[in-house]
């Protein structure tokens, strides 16, 4: 209210001052009055540019920026079989043909085990020259064919156990690895329970804040959050241990006892304080 006041009474002093000029200067009159129209206008404009920020200023709201984590421990109910298959050949067709047996070997292990065939994927096929050197000189050596092949299933550790019944009395030439994954399904509850705690945890870490200061907490203004994942513990086949870096990871835990894995989520948010 008082700023219309003011406003208003501005006008009234320049329209007094408009006409004092007009009958002053009758030759310039149309000059004189668009001249001080537009000075008129510019300056009620700053008046009003002022006045604006100002209401802003006193109406901003104070807010308080909180970061919360939460954790789980997920049993895994998935195990993903990983195998890789190498054979070595004097001819194309010969290294070609060997891959393709093996690959088939392979299959058909894990299909004896209740393995869907439709959930046994090859991620990589490749044949290739091969090469030795003798001194300085490289050598023809035939060829190489490499595969691997993944499967995921349910985790069932008898199963788990003739999987690795089965791959030890086959080829070495299939060396088998054993990982352990969380479902989609049961990733989504995890995340929703994640996101849930880290939420009451923003919630309480803003209350506390406010309390120090001695304000009230206000409405949520933002949120957001990111996944931090998880990474799947893998058990080697001790058929694999000819290197030392494919030995049985202990950090991992037994087929009996697969270790949890370890999820996480993060809260930003920002609150309003009364």
């Amino acid at each position: 209210m008082e700023l219309f006041s003011n406003l208003k009474s501005i006008f009234c002093n320049l329209n007094k001052c408009e006409i004092g000029i007009y009958k002053n200067y009758k030759l310039d009159t149309f000059v004189l009055k668009k001249t001080f129209r537009m000075k008129h206008l510019f300056f009620i404009f700053l008046l009003i540019s002022d006045t604006t920020l100002m209401a802003q200023n006193n109406t901003m709201n104070k807010t308080v920026t909180v970061t919360a984590n939460a954790t789980m421990e997920v049993s895994p109910d998935e195990v993903v079989y990983s195998i890789n298959i190498n054979q070595k050949r004097p001819s194309f067709e010969q290294a070609y043909d060997a891959l393709d047996k093996e690959i088939n070997k392979a299959i058909d292990l894990l299909i004896k085990e209740k393995v869907k065939k439709s959930a046994i994927k090859t991620t990589t096929y490749n044949v290739q020259k091969n090469y030795r050197w003798k001194g300085d000189k490289r050598m023809d050596d035939g060829f190489i064919a490499t595969s691997r092949i993944e499967a995921k299933t349910v985790l069932d550790t008898r199963r788990i156990n003739k999987v690795l019944a089965r791959f030890g009395k086959v080829s070495p030439d299939l060396n088998l690895n054993v990982g352990f994954s969380i479902s989609d399904d049961l990733l989504e509850i995890t995340n929703e329970k994640l996101l849930t705690n880290a939420v009451i945890r923003a919630k309480k870490k803003a209350n506390i804040i406010c309390t120090a200061l001695g304000k009230r907490l206000g409405d949520i203004s933002s949120v957001t959050y990111n996944e931090g994942g998880y990474s799947r513990p893998v058990v080697y086949h001790k058929s694999m241990a000819r290197s030392s870096t494919m030995a049985m990871d202990e950090n991992a835990g037994s087929i009996e006892n697969v270790k949890e894995i370890k999820m996480d989520l993060n809260v930003h948010s920002i609150w309003e304080i009364e």
